[in-house]
Formats: C-alpha cells, sequence, structure tokens
C-alpha cells in the first residue's frame, strides 16, 4: 500500500525540539492515551523518551522495534501497568511477515487440542490432576541455578508442591533435574537415575551430572 504524502488532519507537527520536549512530557503526565511520532530517523524522538523513562522509573518501559512481534507481545503482558514506548514500530508490524508467520503457528498448532476455547499456560497442577492417565515429561527450572538460567524460576516451595503433586499422580512421569541434595531429598520416594550430561553453552563444553526421576 503506497504511503500517503498528506498529513492527517489531527496530526501535530513539531518543528522544534522544545516542542518534542512538551509532547513527551504531556505523554507521561498522562495527557495523553496514545502518542505516536513519526519522522526520519536520527532526529532524537527515542532518546526523549529514554530522557524522562530515566527522570521517571517505573512509569513506563521501552519496546524495541527488534524484538518478535510474540516477544513484543509478552513485554505488553509483562508491563501492563506502565505507559508503553514502541520504537520502530513499523519493523514489528511488517504486515507481509505477519501473515506468513499466522501461517507457520497455524500449522504448528493445528497439530494441538486447544481447552476451553484458548491456548493459555495453565500451572501443571492443572496438568498433572488430569482424569485421563498419560505418560508425561516434566522439566522444571533447576533448584539451585534456576533462577539465574531462566526469566521465571521455581521457589523451594515451588519444587516441594511439585513433588507433592506428582506423589498422587495418576500419571506415569519421567523428571529431568540438577544432581543435588534437595532434589534427592524430595523426591527419596521414587526412583532415581543419575546420568552424566555436557553443557555446551558458549561453545565451553562442560560435563555434569543430572537427575531422571520417574515414578517407583
Amino acid at each position: 500500500m503506497p504511503r500517503s504524502p498528506e498529513v492527517p488532519p489531527e496530526a501535530v507537527p513539531i518543528r522544534t525540539y522544545a516542542d518534542l520536549d512538551a509532547e513527551t512530557a504531556a505523554f507521561f503526565a498522562d495527557h495523553y492515551e496514545l502518542l505516536i511520532l513519526i519522522g526520519k530517523p536520527g532526529l532524537g524522538k527515542t532518546e526523549a523518551m529514554r530522557k524522562y523513562l530515566k527522570l521517571h522509573p517505573g512509569i513506563g518501559h521501552l519496546i524495541t522495534g527488534k524484538a518478535t512481534p510474540l516477544a513484543s507481545y509478552k513485554e505488553c503482558y509483562d508491563y501492563i501497568h506502565r505507559l508503553l514506548i514502541f520504537n520502530d514500530a513499523e519493523v514489528l508490524w511488517d504486515p507481509v511477515r505477519l501473515a506468513r508467520r499466522i501461517d507457520e503457528l497455524h500449522r504448528l498448532f493445528s497439530r494441538f487440542t486447544i481447552e476451553h476455547g484458548m491456548c493459555t499456560s495453565f500451572d501443571y497442577e492443572y496438568l498433572l490432576f488430569g482424569t485421563t492417565p498419560a505418560l508425561l515429561y516434566l522439566d522444571p527450572p533447576y533448584y539451585h541455578k534456576g533462577r539465574v538460567c531462566y526469566e521465571k524460576g521455581f521457589s523451594p516451595a515451588d519444587h516441594q508442591r511439585l513433588a507433592a503433586i506428582l506423589r498422587s499422580s495418576i500419571h506415569h512421569w519421567v523428571l529431568s533435574y540438577d544432581d543435588c541434595p534437595e532434589i534427592r531429598g524430595l523426591y527419596r520416594w521414587a526412583r532415581i537415575r543419575p546420568v552424566p550430561v555436557t553443557y555446551s553453552i558458549h561453545h565451553h563444553a562442560r560435563k555434569h551430572t543430572e537427575l531422571l526421576i520417574t515414578k517407583d
């Protein structure tokens, strides 16, 4: 679709950096529900937003156009109570790329059953208390380095709750964990098998031992 050379009548021309600063300040003061800044690269639009983000920490969040649409959607959810600033938004909403990605996701998700008319991330308890017996593989966050390796780690209480649920679950399951005394203690009632593994993150191979745990 060709770009129109005409400026929309409701647009406010910004001709000076004082104007840019004033409009940015009005946005952060909640005078606008939506502010779209359009202009050539290198004019200082992003820098103006970053300045107010530093002046008012915790109020807004900058989402870069280099992120994928799905990652941007997740950021919107994570910062739902903040002012959201999309930088280089036109990169995000490329209609041809989005249509292609939607087709790819359709092919992927058409192989799965969507429950309750939605695709969601249920708490694991919802699945482990299912009424139809199944074979499950579980790979929870590591006990000791879970909060370092993953964005959302488990607390000790989360690990304890998972162990209690698995003990009473009707399913057959296989569980993988880091080898540590805490996990061995939580699953002393199950079958624990140490397995040597090699981590090759950042091309530095390191040998470790993980645990494969099954219901005895």
